[in-house]
């Protein structure tokens, strides 16, 4: 049987209902509000944010020389070439400032390294073979470069101009160039830290329509469906301002001027101006546009994103759906090896993962860290062994900072950088055993035994006689979710199980209740290795919560389970 303990929220149900009357809104729904640290005053701005919640762009560090160097290669129509990174973060922010800048005239260029041996961020070669080839007067690297400070030298040295946009944890010495970054905190700490690469770039380009005598805000419109789409796939926290540009960017993205974007969202099955949320982004849209900079160049991503061409549109997104197919298949078969690995280790004695495999295709090993991590609720580090380097991902629990504990390793790593949840590294294939024993020493000294154990948060019990299409609509009022704002987790009770079925693979579960009211359908993601715990007739609990799932134009209701437990006697 899976250890797991079930954790309650602080129990504000009286609190909450007096709420409910003065907001008319569910109880349910202000007893959530209340959990998430929210005060009666600023409920209107959580469920329908506004300006009020953007953080004002002049707080960035190196914000004014970058917007100044910007506006002035747009005065003088200066050659500008973008420096982007391979992955959907990267791909959108590259694409807000190559729509921005083309928009006002601007000879501009676009270049993104390739996972496979050029890996991420500047390098040295690369800044020479762009301005050998492109002779731009000004470089703009988007999310990179923080940590780029010598390549950036090389840049400068050879005549050219450098902006650095990132949103990175920055490394001992920072560029000699202006460096717009939300995690600097020499000039000043910027309010919200984590925002994406994407939203560094908007806001940059903010900050220069400024300079130029534009309204800033009038950007939007164009340029917040992509901020939203970076946002959410690189997993920022849905609160303040990220959540502002993902409440507004969604709309904008249903409504879409971009042919790209419509024909991928026409192909993902998510378009036809359905109303879209967080979860289409991160499960639709944003792996179909990771999957180029995963297993060939990222730059086709990046040209879906800024073509006017229908006929190319098109061609590009049944580009990335086939990538995606091909990614999942390849993903799969690394995962599979990697937990043949794990068979032989002792999960008592490590509570660090690291895990190498020769020829593991390095643009799927962050996804493999993620799901190991989340199954075995340990820090992972996954890692692609080519000759005599492995390169690799790391993804860590909510106990561990993964920097932090890669910062007690970094004596052996050729490179690594990241945030506290993720993280890049590089190493020589002969150190990888000495690093796991130090990672695994420096992740004990992080965490505890009890952060070993799986915990479900949930922020209220309910009966199953609740789960209602009403309860459904209203929790949709804390769109957008996702990390840092979790959909709704509710304990439902006296549920009894009617039926349970395997999905074909044997991953998941598809499970039918009777809740008393009537029958409802549950889906439990990840739970195949559950399947003998269970019999039809038995009493349950539940956490997860309730949607609406949309098959073929129809709605039908549904529990989505995070995790479900024989009821008390």
């Amino acid at each position: 049987m899976r250890a797991s303990h079930w954790r309650a929220a602080p129990d504000r149900r009286d609190e909450a209902r007096l709420l409910s009357r003065e907001f008319d809104l569910n109880p349910v729904v202000t007893h959530l509000l209340l959990n998430r640290g929210l005060s009666r005053d600023q409920f209107a701005e959580y469920l329908r944010p506004t300006m009020a919640s953007e953080v004002d762009f002049n707080l960035l560090a190196d914000i004014q020389p970058a917007g100044e160097r910007l506006a002035q290669a747009i005065r003088e129509q200066q050659p500008v070439c973008i420096y982007g990174d391979y992955d959907t973060d990267g791909s959108t922010g590259g694409a807000i400032l190559y729509r921005f800048l083309t928009a006002r005239g601007v000879p501009c260029e676009y270049y993104v390294p390739r996972r496979e041996g050029e890996g991420y961020g500047l390098n040295a070669q690369a800044v020479v073979q762009i301005i050998t080839k492109y002779r731009p007067k000004l470089l703009i690297t988007v999310d990179c470069g923080i940590t780029s400070a010598e390549e950036v030298d090389t840049a400068v040295a050879l005549g050219v101009d450098v902006i650095v946009t990132d949103h990175h944890l920055p490394g001992e010495r920072l560029p000699a160039a202006p460096a717009v970054n939300p995690q600097r905190t020499d000039q000043g700490a910027y309010p919200q830290p984590e925002i994406a690469g994407a939203a560094v770039a908007y806001k940059l380009c903010q900050k220069t329509a400024e300079l130029l005598g534009e309204n800033p805000f009038q950007l939007e419109t164009v340029l917040l469906e992509l901020v939203a789409v970076g946002t959410v796939a690189d997993m920022m926290p849905l609160i303040g301002e990220n959540r502002y540009y993902v409440y507004h960017g969604l709309e904008l993205l249903r409504h879409t001027q971009s042919l790209g974007l419509r024909a991928l969202m026409e192909t993902a099955g998510v378009g036809d101006g359905k109303v879209l949320t967080s979860r289409d982004i991160g499960f639709m849209i944003g792996p179909r546009l990771n999957a180029a900079g995963r297993l060939e160049d990222a730059r086709s991503a990046f040209e879906l994103l800024i073509t006017d061409d229908n006929a190319r549109a098109w061609q590009l997104a049944d580009q990335l759906e086939k990538l995606n197919r091909e990614r999942q298949n390849i993903e799969g078969d690394v995962r599979e090896e990697a937990s043949e690995r794990i068979k032989n280790l002792s999960l008592y004695e490590r509570w660090g993962l690291v895990l190498a495999g020769e020829g593991w295709h390095e643009g799927v090993v962050g996804l493999v860290a993620g799901r190991l991590a989340q199954r075995y609720h340990r820090p992972t580090l996954v890692l692609s062994i080519q000759g005599d380097i492995a390169k690799g991902s790391g993804r860590s629990n909510r106990a561990v900072d993964l920097h932090a504990a890669l910062t007690d390793c970094a004596d052996l790593l050729t490179g690594f950088g990241g945030h506290h949840q993720a993280a890049g590294l590089s190493i020589a294939a002969d150190k990888i055993d000495e690093l796991a024993d130090r990672f695994d020493a420096a992740v004990r000294a992080r965490m505890t035994e009890e952060d070993l154990i799986p915990v479900h948060e949930y922020d209220c019990s309910v009966r199953a006689s609740a789960a209602t299409m009403p309860l459904a609509r209203a929790l949709e009022w804390l769109e957008p979710t996702g990390q840092g704002n979790p959909p709704a987790q509710l304990r439902f009770t006296e549920l009894r199980l009617e039926q349970i079925r395997l999905t074909r693979d044997g991953a998941h579960m598809q499970l039918f209740f009777d809740t008393g009211r009537g029958a409802i359908r549950g889906f439990w993601p990840g739970s195949g290795r559950e399947y003998d715990r269970f019999e039809p007739g038995q009493w349950v609990e539940a956490v997860g919560t309730v949607n609406i799932d949309t098959w073929q134009g129809n709605e039908r209701l549904q529990l989505l389970i995070e995790d479900l437990r024989h009821a008390p006697a």
